[in-house]
């Protein structure tokens, strides 16, 4: 069995620079692995590079998501009219439900 380096909570919350706290979240939303050993959290190395390499940013994907916004929100934009409309609508709906 290859010994493997541990680390406590505030070690591993400055090695990434966030609060003890922070990490104890990530534990509990089961997206960082953590040995409990007697009381105390313990986190192997290995963990803490599984967890850095499912919380990279995929560049792309998040590229393409930005510009389907700006498309969308092209769409809305374009569409005042619509807005309008609708606006109206209620306006009478509301009108009508007090008679």
């Amino acid at each position: 069995m290859e010994k493997e380096t541990l680390y406590t909570t505030d070690e591993v919350a400055e090695m990434l620079k966030v609060t003890p706290l922070t990490i104890r979240r990530l534990v509990s939303n089961g997206k960082l692995m953590a040995c409990k050993v007697g009381r105390v959290l313990r986190f192997r190395s290995s963990d803490i590079e599984i967890y850095l390499g499912k919380s990279k940013l995929d560049y792309k994907t998040e590229t393409d998501k930005a510009e389907k916004f700006k498309q969308l929100a092209g769409q809305w934009a374009g569409s005042r009219d619509e807005v309008e409309s609708i606006k109206r609508a209620i306006k009478e709906s509301k009108s009508e439900a007090e008679f």
